[in-house]
């Protein structure tokens, strides 16, 4: 089996978003592709890699985060606004969405949400 690439550890993250709340909607997903990011994301994600690594256990959300806190901030900052994107899809952030978002922003070193919220609302601006 080969390695985590970055793009399925952001992919990873997002759907663990989505089922954060109980279960992976619809506009979710809508939500996640309307950033250019996570569209080039998926196309990277080979959809049998990924599931033969999440279904042993190679793939969970402490390797999606462990490979995404070896990356630029940059990068972190990427994965921090589709995951953010999934989770204000509904425009409510559940408790559980929001639990998972508070670690994945101490994980990857930022202080709290407004640099992603900023970010995200940038990559908005131009959709």
């Amino acid at each position: 089996m080969s390695v985590i690439k970055k793009s399925e550890a952001i992919f990873f993250l997002a759907t663990s978003m989505g089922k954060a709340d109980g279960e992976l909607s619809i506009d979710e997903i809508k939500s996640a592709f309307s950033i250019p990011i996570f569209a080039a994301i998926c196309n990277d994600v080979d959809e049998t890699e990924i599931s033969v690594k999440i279904k042993s256990g190679k793939l969970n959300i402490d390797s999606a985060m462990a490979i995404l806190k070896q990356l630029s901030k940059n990068d972190r900052l990427e994965a921090m606004v589709v995951c953010y994107s999934v989770g204000i899809s509904d425009n409510v952030i559940t408790t559980g969405e929001k639990e998972l978002l508070d670690k994945l922003c101490v994980e990857f070193g930022f202080d709290n949400l407004n640099e992603v919220i900023d970010r995200y609302k940038e990559l908005n601006k131009k959709n």
